[in-house]
């Protein structure tokens, strides 16, 4: 009975913040990307960007992360964007180096290293 939380089916489209701080500086640099193509890889740069900071993707088959080019931390919170400035994903920091979130769409979306 204790263990009756092994399935996710939540409705919450944002998982709740750890209360870990986020910060620019652990953030940023590689990631692996969870939800989409199992090679699918982030790099989170500390180049100033429209509205943001660089990011780059290689081998995601999910347009909608392939889409993403800036991201920026906005409180407990990292955002991802496309080049236009539209929100693409919101993920928080799960403990360590995981962030989990949705994509606008709904998706989950994962970051680990």
């Amino acid at each position: 009975m204790a263990d009756g939380q092994t399935q996710v089916a939540s409705t919450d489209t944002a998982p709740a913040p750890s209360g870990e701080p986020v910060s620019r500086e652990s953030v940023s640099g590689a990631w692996i990307v969870g939800s989409d193509n199992p090679d699918c890889r982030m790099i989170l740069a500390f180049t100033k960007w429209s509205g943001g900071y660089r990011a780059a993707t290689k081998r995601c088959s999910s347009p909608e992360v392939a889409s993403v080019s800036v991201w920026d931390v906005q409180g407990q919170q990292v955002v991802l964007m496309d080049a236009n400035g539209n929100t693409i994903a919101r993920l928080y920091n799960s403990g360590g180096e995981r962030f989990d979130g949705t994509t606008n769409s709904g998706q989950p979306i994962t970051f680990t290293r």
